[in-house]
């Protein structure tokens, strides 16, 4: 048997429910690249030990995802720009300095932004909901938005929100208990954190990072509702071709790649496109 020539993964936790393998050793069949990627389960606090041992095991890169993208952050010995603006990480790549950080959700979030219709400049209004690492990434994407508004349950985080877009408008969770119309949804925050018909959202179109339980409430309310919406299986998707190219060092149509995998995940899967 023939050597692996490349070795990555995903890291997070809990981490069984990914489907990072499954779009990943696809692509690598697609692209007739020799390779072999995991999902490995290491907990928040451990990332630190588990790349240690990783680079003896010849890995070249990983997926981060959570609890893990602030905390390779710290880590990383290097981050890309757009790491470094969104200060979060969901890839690491070895290099001879050890692991640089990139951040590619946000390459992925505007994706899907042209994909749902939107063109460059004079955009209207986006809504975030939360605040963490893909939050973030998603408001360092809309930055020719005329406004944007990110609903947070912790202060904690308002400076990084006001370093990557000073115009942000930076809401009380609890401001979600009366109805507000945006232009753009961008949720990132997990599936019982909302209840999606009690606060009655008025959008035109919605981006949900999360896929998992599927249907997660912001993806169900836009089906049954026919509102445009990029799920969280279109968000993992786009965001991947960047992981993938930054992997295995090879040029591709991302758009064609990304139509073939999708194409396959959702026979295999049952996922329905977005609109």
């Amino acid at each position: 048997m023939s050597p692996v020539l490349l070795k990555a993964a995903v890291l997070g936790s809990p981490i069984t429910h990914s489907l990072s393998p499954f779009i990943h050793n696809t692509a690598y069949k697609l692209l007739d690249i020799e390779g072999e990627y995991q999902a490995i389960e290491v907990k928040a606090g451990g990332l630190a030990a588990f790349l240690q041992q990783a680079e003896k095991d010849h890995f070249k890169g990983f997926s981060v995802t959570m609890p893990l993208k602030e905390e390779a952050t710290g880590i990383a010995s290097a981050l890309d720009p757009q790491a470094a603006l969104a200060q979060s990480v969901n890839t690491l790549i070895r290099n001879e300095n050890g692991w640089r950080g990139f951040n590619t959700d946000i390459t992925g979030i505007k994706t899907l932004i042209s994909d749902l219709g939107y063109i460059e400049g004079g955009k209207g209004t986006v809504a975030i909901l939360g605040a963490g690492g893909t939050s973030r990434a998603a408001l360092a994407a809309v930055s020719d938005f005329k406004e944007k508004r990110v609903f947070r349950r912790s202060s904690a985080r308002d400076a990084a929100l006001r370093t990557i877009d000073s115009s942000v408008e930076i809401v009380d969770w609890d401001a979600l208990d009366s109805p507000f119309d945006c232009d753009l949804l961008i949720s990132t925050v997990p599936a019982g954190a909302i209840d999606i018909e009690k606060f009655g959202l008025r959008m035109d179109s919605a981006i949900d990072a999360i896929y998992s339980p599927w249907p997660p409430p912001l993806t169900g309310y836009c089906l049954r509702n026919e509102i445009p919406v990029a799920t969280g299986i279109d968000l993992l998707l786009a965001q991947a071709m960047e992981q993938i190219r930054l992997m295995t060092q090879t040029a591709f149509d991302s758009n064609r790649l990304r139509g073939e995998i999708g194409a396959l995940l959702r026979q295999t899967h049952d996922f329905p496109q977005a609109k």
